[in-house]
Parts: structure tokens; C-alpha cells; sequence
């Protein structure tokens, strides 16, 4: 709910930049996103949690794939803004 605030106050704020608030809250999505999809990963995988519903090996190869190439993406991301 803090957050939920928050933003809405920085919205509200007269001539606030909002095109580049939303640029910035999408970047960050980006940047978030591989954290939260490695942890999904690692719990779907678990067999002590998922028991029968546990990924197969072609759908895991497709996940990783896709973590991998995501957090790359992200990396990029991140040394692009210091450059």
C-alpha cells in the first residue's frame, strides 16, 4: 500500500514528467523481472513442493533458455545506462 501512495503522489505532482516515470517504472520491471523468474524456476523445479506437476525436461530447457537470455537482456540494460 506504501508504494501504492508513493506513486500515486509522484503522479499527481503538477508538470511531473510522466512519460519519463513510466520509462523509469518499466526499466525497473525489466530489471526485476529475472530475479523473480529464477526463483519461480527453481521452485517449480523442486519436487518436495510441485511433487507430480514438476516441469518437464523440454519445458525447463525452454525456461532456462528464455532466464538466461532475460537476465543478459537485463545485464545490457544496466551497462547501457553507464555508458
Amino acid at each position: 500500500t506504501f508504494i501504492l501512495i508513493l506513486s500515486v503522489i509522484l503522479v499527481l505532482i503538477p508538470k511531473s514528467p510522466l512519460i519519463s516515470i513510466m520509462v523509469m517504472s518499466q526499466t525497473l520491471n525489466g530489471m526485476l523481472l529475472p530475479f523473480i523468474l529464477i526463483t519461480m524456476l527453481l521452485l517449480i523445479n523442486n519436487q518436495k513442493i510441485m511433487g507430480k506437476w514438476k516441469n518437464s525436461f523440454k519445458f525447463n530447457l525452454i525456461s532456462w533458455i528464455f532466464a538466461i537470455t532475460l537476465s543478459a537482456l537485463s545485464l545490457m540494460l544496466i551497462f547501457s545506462l553507464f555508458i
